[in-house]
């Protein structure tokens, strides 16, 4: 019965990893030393075998394997609680994999271990229709809904940001809903320092001050948090949606809703091939393309939606609007 720790863990568990450097270790040198022994006539036959069948070089070279492999497990471990450790074992993994690349491009790829803050999944909502009466103004209600989790050993600060574009009609822009976790913020209960005017942008991005600082969201190690922004916007004639991620993405659902009588939609990846669109509907009905990302996002890829109007001699008069 092996004995247990208070981890539940046995023995071997618990020690696994310099029980691997010690036999990566033993591999690593024992053909060294069994040229040691060759003056004994039991073992010379054994040996010459090892030695005339390449034996001993993959025993030495699987110990080699095994002690490296180890070593660096332990590294990494070690680091989770050392930041001048933890960045010695990224710069390590990336060298060493990455040898024949540019320098200038390892350097880039390193900062991609630095992201402890991962999106598990994404889905993101487009409802695209003509604005009320007027017939070269598209409105836009947008649903974004993400779920962030922390892959640290210690809690990170997540700031919650989320914009639109400024209107381009008589209709102003909104976010009519920003919702943490089971927290929501209506605009009526939205401070106004906590929206900025910028850049032709509506950014959400603000805590009340004085001063106003980022609005961050603690989140603990190995926990996630799920965030959801809701807006509505305002085009004339085309609109032209770029989305990119700012955090790594495990999974992304894209979905628009619209009346493809009146209305035509692209829909491209910027990082990878574009799926192929499946046709979905929502709860009234309403029909709509969805496409699901096959890999994950890096920060930076996303994709770019783009929508407008079809020219008034092809539009059909039978469509459904929802």
């Amino acid at each position: 019965m092996a004995l247990t720790g208070t981890n539940d863990k046995s023995w071997a568990a618990r020690h696994f990893t310099p029980l691997t450097l010690l036999l990566g270790l033993v591999l690593a040198v024992s053909p060294g030393v069994a040229h040691h022994f060759e003056h004994l006539v039991r073992l010379q036959g054994v040996i010459r075998f090892l030695e005339n069948s390449g034996l001993f070089t993959l025993i030495e070279r699987f110990g080699d394997a095994l002690f490296i492999a180890a070593f660096l497990w332990l590294l990494v471990e070690k680091s989770k609680h050392d930041d001048f450790l933890e960045n010695l074992s990224k710069r390590l993994l990336v060298n060493m994999f990455g040898a024949d690349l540019p320098d200038k491009l390892r350097k880039h790829i390193q900062t991609y271990f630095n992201f402890s803050l991962v999106r598990t999944s994404w889905t993101i909502e487009y409802w695209i229709d003509q604005q009320g009466d007027s017939p070269d103004h598209l409105s836009l209600v947008t649903h974004s809904k993400y779920t962030m989790r922390n892959y640290a050993s210690e809690a990170k600060d997540y700031e919650f940001i989320f914009e639109v574009e400024e209107s381009q009609c008589s209709h102003p822009a909104n976010l009519t809903e920003m919702i943490i976790g089971t927290k929501t913020s209506a605009p009526s209960t939205v401070p106004a320092a906590m929206i900025l005017h910028e850049g032709g942008y509506l950014k959400f991005k603000r805590s009340v001050g004085p001063p106003p600082q980022p609005f961050l969201e603690k989140i603990k190690p190995g926990s996630e948090q799920t965030f959801t922004a809701k807006s509505t916007e305002c085009f004339k004639n085309f609109l032209v949606s770029p989305f990119w991620a700012t955090y790594p993405v495990l999974e992304t659902t894209f979905t628009v809703y619209h009346d493809d009588s009146k209305i035509q939609v692209y829909f491209e990846m910027t990082s990878q091939d574009t799926p192929k669109p499946q046709n979905v509907s929502d709860l009234t009905g309403r029909p709509g393309k969805q496409w699901t990302t096959q890999e994950p996002l890096l920060p930076g890829h996303g994709f770019f939606v783009r929508a407008n109007f079809l020219p008034s001699g092809s539009r059909s008069t039978g469509g459904a609007s929802g």
